[in-house]
């Protein structure tokens, strides 16, 4: 606010001022910023030469915390002091003694010692204004003026009022930020416990490790010896007591409760203190006594229905007791252990969930990877071989249609139980895809390894009973030897995988070794994995873009992101002739990636040209497993600064029903982040209803198959009615794909379906043929 260009009168701008300071006074974050900013406004506004704001000291001095005005550098070379000294016999000493406030002129013999310099800078008089508590003056606040009657009685008692409000306003600030029993170790108290809250918050370390800093943090912070958090474990309580700056000092106590200062606190149900152990009530045989500790403050917490008690220990008995301030710094590190811990656990559950499959509870795939990738490093192949096996289960999709996806997820962990059961002490299983296994075993031989692939194979085979359906199943599995097959942990993987295919593709329930002709398929993977390195080098993939149209207005509402290959040497390439070999060879994730960084800048371009589209981005299966994905989603959003309600996560049916727990976990996150989700080829999947309710999808797009032959084909006619009508019962919107006949948009209205893309309105196209044709509509 210029209070200088809207004040008409001198009193209007003194009223002026006190609005701009009283605002101030109430929305100061801290101490600094309120003198800096009161020195500022009366400097500029009350036209004095200088104002400055300083700290009664106890060692005499007046150091100055904030000055302002064209004559600021007066006070380079001035002492202010209130002792009994030369420096203290002037303005400043004679306030903070008296506590009253007084006006100066610098002709005065009290003010000699500063006078030729203060006339040196045009300073003609002066007011001084005591900061004051009920302990006394802590503080003082000085305006320099460049006239003889600079400070009328209007003027001095404007300066006086707003004196005694900064007052209040600065011992709240402090009482807030500072627990102020000793002044310097105050002053940074919160400070330093709000610089470990945020590496806490921001979840670094594990928990120990948390544990160990914050009560070192505390202790020295109370000045006492000693913090120590105690678990309450029925009748017994466990300590971990961490010296002051020693947090590699740890010791480890299991006390019963009867003889702790925990059995006073939580009988209590709040923060206790002792000045002196020794002069209570506690008996001498209290763990914290026998141990040599005289003072005490300890406070009660919960966290995850567990109880705990924090306690800060000193070797000598307190000559003063514990302030208001420390219960408060007690209780507010207790709040932060109890988050820690729910962190921690919340940090292990979301381990589990990027480590384990939660149907089955066995491994997944990336732990499977990290597991040979371990095994490889701290083993020497050629001493102690090893095979990889992948298990598929045959033809398991045709289980799921016949029996539903209920059945079908008892017969995954029934087949991973009995995995379990056929494996020897030491071998690894984990579930690696959707109806696919992984196993680690010791293999000296490939007899050895054979014999285990016997087993399993014949324990999958095994009929099993689920609610009365009788149910029997085959496998195929792959076996690659390491270290005659491959060395390279991802190479044994994917040797394990191709040997698989070729015992799939012989018709199932056999298993198979890699071989050479294997090889020369896995060759042409290796070549198509360098292809696509070069490609992404020399820019050949791009991403095209089909609209979607709202069906009862024909607007443009968003497009659906598809991925190209300007292939040098096959021209123009759909993303179904190299997808499945990019996740095969591990390139989809990059691939997938790139995508989403490029459907943002595409998003940005709109949204600076005024054009107000969603774009959806397809995400592989084998992207869901990957760790880095939603840090990397973060990250890219963050960067690329855009609107997230203008970009949409799309999954196919089958990628989100393969874990639909895990895939609800990410789904939610994307949700967080105010991303849309969207369920593609919807209908060619196995969704059971109570999966698809749970799952957070903002769309359901039916798949092609069921719009092509519409309305004549009644079969699908039907499929696609039950289909809107059960999303839009769900609160998701419909969107149609492959419309590619007026007469289909017309009965699509008819059906109530919200969205439709295909190519009766435009196939996909690049950005610049797309926005050509938006502007052409």
């Amino acid at each position: 606010m210029d209070v200088a260009r809207i004040a008409i009168s001198d009193d209007e701008q003194r009223l002026l001022v006190v609005y701009a300071i009283q605002r101030l006074l109430a929305l100061a974050p801290d101490e600094s910023t309120l003198l800096r900013e009161v020195c500022t406004l009366l400097a500029r506004y009350r036209h004095y030469r200088c104002v400055w704001a300083g700290c009664v000291e106890p060692d005499g001095s007046v150091p100055v915390v904030a000055r302002a005005g064209e004559a600021a550098a007066y006070l380079d070379t001035i002492s202010a002091r209130w002792d009994d000294t030369p420096d203290g016999a002037g303005n400043i000493g004679w306030v903070v003694r008296s506590g009253k406030p007084m006006v100066f002129r610098v002709s005065e013999p009290v003010y000699a010692r500063w006078r030729q310099r203060a006339q040196s800078f045009g300073i003609v008089s002066l007011l001084s204004l005591p900061l004051r508590s009920d302990e006394g003056v802590w503080g003082v606040i000085t305006a320099y003026s460049d006239e003889p009657e600079g400070f009328g009685e209007k003027e001095r008692r404007l300066l006086i009022g707003l004196a005694d409000d900064i007052a209040r306003t600065l011992q709240l600030l402090r009482v807030r930020a500072d627990a102020a029993s000793e002044a310097a170790r105050s002053r940074n108290r919160l400070h330093r416990l709000e610089a470990v809250r945020r590496l806490f918050v921001a979840g670094a370390g594990e928990l120990d490790a948390r544990t160990a800093l914050l009560l070192n943090e505390g202790a020295r912070s109370l000045g006492l010896a000693v913090g120590a958090l105690g678990t309450i474990d029925g009748e017994v309580i466990r300590y971990r007591l961490y010296e002051a700056d020693s947090v590699a000092s740890q010791q480890r106590h299991a006390v019963a409760m009867k003889d702790t200062v925990a059995a006073v606190v939580t009988a209590a149900g709040r923060t206790c203190t002792w000045e002196d152990l020794t002069a209570g009530t506690l008996a001498p045989t209290t763990f914290v006594i026998r141990e040599g500790f005289r003072s005490a403050i300890a406070t009660p917490f919960d966290a995850e229905g567990r109880g705990y008690v924090l306690v800060f220990l000193g070797r000598r008995a307190r000559p003063v007791p514990f302030q208001e301030e420390d219960h408060v710094y007690v209780e507010l590190l207790a709040s932060l252990f109890a988050q820690f811990v729910r962190q921690s656990l919340q940090q292990e559950q979301i381990r589990n969930l990027q480590a384990f499959d939660q149907l089955t509870g066995l491994p997944n795939r990336a732990s499977l990877e990290s597991r040979l990738a371990e095994t490889l490093a701290l083993r020497d192949p050629a001493q102690r071989p090893f095979a990889v096996i992948c298990i598929d289960l045959d033809r398991f999709r045709g289980i799921n249609t016949a029996l539903g996806f209920a059945i079908g997820d008892r017969l995954l962990s029934d087949c991973a139980e009995r995995l379990r059961g056929a494996l020897r002490e030491g071998d690894y299983l984990a579930r690696v895809d959707g109806d696919a296994f992984g196993v680690i075993a010791e293999a000296p031989t490939p007899e050895a390894a054979a014999d285990l692939a016997r087993r399993l194979r014949d324990c999958v085979k095994q009929s099993a009973t689920i609610d009365g359906n009788e149910v029997v199943i085959s496998a195929s599995l792959g076996i690659a030897l390491s270290p005659s097959d491959a060395r390279d942990p991802a190479e044994v993987l994917a040797c394990a995988t191709s040997a698989t295919a070729s015992a799939r593709a012989e018709g199932g329930g056999r298993y198979h070794f890699y071989s050479r002709e294997i090889g020369a398929a896995l060759d042409a993977k290796r070549r198509f994995h360098r292809n696509v390195l070069r490609a992404r080098e020399q820019h050949e993939f791009r991403l095209y873009y089909q609209p979607e149209i709202e069906l009862r207005s024909g607007r443009v509402t968003g497009v659906e992101a598809l991925l190209r290959w300007h292939d040098q040497e096959r021209g123009v390439r759909n993303a179904a002739e190299f997808i499945s070999l990019a996740e095969e060879t591990g390139l989809i994730y990059g691939l997938d990636r790139w995508g989403l960084h490029t459907a943002m800048e595409q998003v940005q371009h709109w949204e600076r040209a005024g054009r107000d589209l969603v774009i959806a981005c397809n995400l592989s299966g084998r992207s869901l497993q990957e760790p880095a994905l939603l840090g990397d989603l973060r990250a890219l959003l963050y960067a690329a600064s855009i609107d997230p309600a203008h970009l949409q996560i799309e999954l196919t049916e089958t990628v989100a029903m393969a874990d639909a727990g895990a895939t609800g976990a990410f789904l939610q996150e994307c949700r967080a982040l105010g991303l849309s989700v969207a369920l593609d080829d919807f209908g060619t999947g196995y969704s059971s209803l109570m999966h698809l309710k749970r799952l957070p999808v903002d769309v359901i797009k039916i798949d092609g198959s069921f719009v092509r032959e519409l309305p004549e084909r009644e079969e699908d006619a039907a499929i696609v009615r039950a289909i809107i009508a059960l999303g839009h019962s769900l609160g998701r919107h419909i969107v149609a794909e492959c419309v590619e006949e007026e007469q289909q948009v017309r009965w699509l209205i008819e059906q109530g379906c919200d969205l439709a893309q295909g190519h009766w309105y435009a196939a996909a196209m690049p950005p610049e043929q797309l926005e050509a044709w938006m502007d052409g509509r």
